[in-house]
């Protein structure tokens, strides 16, 4: 980073555009036939494009379902080589210039020999850049499984030790000791494992190892940053962390901590409306911090390399009405890789020389959708009963305009987290059918300061709720939503608030999908426990303490109201294992012992679960069959 960047404050406010229910929309376009269901249900053909330290090279996996490769794509001649032996969905990891680690834990030369599968996969390592006959090695978290009390299938992996393995060789050995409840360990550019995060279930803190005893001990004023700091990487000389913590705005902002001083060092990145939830992007030779990736109503990247920052400006002006990101980076920064995205475009990936100013197309994510053929989406924002301005987006139907369709309302996956603006194949696939789907980033959600967040603790069966029906209110208070055709659709959290939400609001919805839904808190509350204390001591502290709070969270428990139920229900359960199945087979008896309409879809003991295409597209064909019974769309789907 440039001494002018460590001088500068950069804040900095970007023009948002919300939906305004009075401005003129674009001209309707011709209404695509929806597609196949199996489209939607495929995975992206293309995973993980990353470029060779030499800029030589590309290395990617390509495939469907368990029929993976790896493939080598020489970047001049455009020349592919094939290795089938142990690829599957994931990133690459180029070791050095010669030899990547991929799949689940297969090595290969780039010329596609020198095979073995002996490695960790990459999503386990830490550190994987060492230099001359270390090359081979990586750091890697090596976990003690299984966690007591989880499913066979399934464990929660916690507190992992690091192990430095030969991914050539299979050899490993124990380079660090967890010392009790580190959850994350952070390594410099030489690979030395400088810092951990410690996680005791109710406290967080960020420790080094001292001298002379070797004890892990906490970095002043880090020693209890759960809820106040989050913590995002460490510098190539291992001088200084990065973190985010809530600034005198109460917005999530990217601050320096010098690891030498103990203390913050300056502020690197805030912003006026939005909370900055960062990626960072790194040099691939010597950790430096190039940019930050982050998101407001759209994706973005900030960057702090200057010319970078030209390249960045360059790629937006030749790929207009897309995000472009660049995913991947030559060690010289001459060469890298973009990923260009939209909510119409599931990505389309390309090669930027920088000497040459030469942009070549590689090839799309999912080349079987036709973005002309998809919908857009929008943010919208609405106020709240009790004053709050929420923000969500809208997805409208390509071809229909925003007035009285069948809307799909649809609650986020996990309470805490947020909707973005993305190519979201589900939301496509409503879309596609005719109905329009509007994602409700109700309180609680992450990304719109730290008062927004903390509205929504303890208060998910109420005031959270409250925000999604008003969503639904407002999508017909402005015409858009026709109110005798809305359904409410949701996974996990968000199939609780699709349950809850008709327990709530009678009349409002004609229809709840629940997939893997949460039923019955108290009984969550015992599988979080039996999981992993810590998931249970975190869920006390966000949901409500299962003993001093069980009368309020029996009464926001979906499994107490189902005769308040008016709406048809489709109950779709897999085997992931977040949820309790002891509750949720009670809550399916109780559903047939009533004489409302409902669907049952149970898959507990089914290994693969909605995982695969084939569930996918089983489940899909069910709730398009579920919703068109109960709220039909102005087109007909194609079977």
């Amino acid at each position: 980073m440039s001494a002018a960047c460590r001088r500068t404050l950069f804040r900095f406010l970007v023009a948002v555009g919300f939906w305004d229910a009075s401005s003129s929309l674009p001209a309707a376009e011709k209404v695509p036939s929806p597609g196949p269901v199996r489209e939607y249900a495929r995975e992206h053909e293309v995973s993980g494009v990353s470029i060779s330290p030499d800029g030589r090279t590309l290395a990617y996996q390509v495939g469907e379902d368990r029929s993976w490769v790896l493939q080598f794509r020489d970047w001049d001649s455009g020349k592919v080589t094939t290795v089938s032996a142990g690829a599957a969905p994931g990133v690459p990891l180029w070791l050095g210039p010669d030899r990547v680690l991929y799949g689940r834990g297969a090595s290969v030369d780039r010329t596609g020999r020198n095979a073995a599968l002996n490695g960790p996969a990459p999503g386990m390592v830490l550190f994987h850049r060492f230099a001359g006959a270390r090359s081979d090695e990586v750091l890697a978290q090596a976990h003690e499984m299984p966690v007591p009390g989880a499913y066979q299938e399934h464990y929660v992996p916690r507190f992992s030790h690091v192990d430095r393995i030969n991914t050539r060789l299979g050899r490993s050995i124990r380079e660090v000791e967890n010392p009790g409840q580190i959850v994350l360990w952070l390594a410099d550019r030489n690979g030395a494992v400088a810092l951990g995060v410690r996680d005791d279930g109710t406290r967080h803190a960020v420790v080094r190892q001292t001298e002379p005893t070797g004890a892990w001990a906490p970095l002043a004023g880090l020693d209890d940053i759960l809820y106040r700091v989050r913590v995002h990487g460490l510098s190539g000389d291992g001088r200084t962390l990065w973190l985010t913590r809530p600034d005198e705005k109460g917005r999530w902002a990217l601050y320096a901590y010098d690891v030498a001083k103990q203390g913050f060092a300056e502020l690197l990145l805030a912003h006026d409306y939005f909370d900055i939830l960062p990626s960072l992007v790194v040099a691939p030779r010597n950790h430096e911090l190039l940019g930050v990736r982050w998101l407001a109503e759209k994706p973005g990247t900030f960057w702090l390399h200057g010319e970078l920052a030209g390249v960045q400006q360059a790629l937006d002006k030749a790929l207009p009405g897309t995000v472009n990101h660049i995913v991947s980076l030559s060690d010289d920064l001459q060469r890298m890789v973009v990923l260009a995205v939209s909510a119409r475009n599931p990505g389309v990936y390309f090669q930027f020389d920088r000497a040459k100013v030469e942009l070549k197309p590689l090839f799309a994510v999912r080349p079987w959708v036709d973005p002309a053929r998809t919908a857009e989406c929008q943010p919208v924002r609405f106020v709240t009963r009790d004053g709050l301005t929420v923000h969500g987006y809208l997805t409208i139907p390509a071809g229909s305009e925003a007035k009285q369709l069948p809307l799909v309302v649809r609650p986020n996956a996990q309470f805490w987290a947020r909707a973005f603006w993305a190519h979201d194949v589900f939301n496509q696939f409503l879309a596609s059918r005719g109905y329009a789907v509007l994602q409700v980033n109700a309180r609680g959600s992450s990304g719109y300061g730290d008062e927004f967040h903390r509205r929504g603790r303890r208060r998910v069966g109420r005031e959270v709720q409250a925000d999604i029906a008003d969503g639904a209110r407002w999508a017909i208070a402005q015409g858009i939503a026709d109110p005798q055709r809305i359904a409410i659709v949701g996974e996990e959290e968000g199939g609780y608030s699709a349950l809850m939400n008709v327990v709530q609001n009678p009349g409002l919805y004609r229809a709840a999908v629940s997939i893997d839904g949460i039923v019955d808190w108290p009984r969550q509350m015992e599988h979080a426990g039996g999981l992993h204390p810590a998931l249970l001591a975190r869920a006390r502290e966000m949901i409500g303490d299962p003993s001093a709070d069980l009368a309020e969270l029996s009464d926001t428990s979906p499994s107490r109201h189902v005769d308040r139920i008016d709406a048809p229900v489709l109950l779709i359960n897999g085997n992931a294992g977040t949820t309790s199945r002891e509750a949720a087979r009670l809550f399916a008896a109780a559903l047939r012992q009533t004489k409302r309409p409902h669907e049952i879809v149970a898959k507990f003991d089914d290994l693969e679960g909605l995982l695969v295409p084939r569930q996918r597209a089983d489940v899909l064909a069910r709730i398009e069959a579920f919703l068109g019974k109960h709220l039909p769309a102005p087109r007909a789907a194609r079977p």
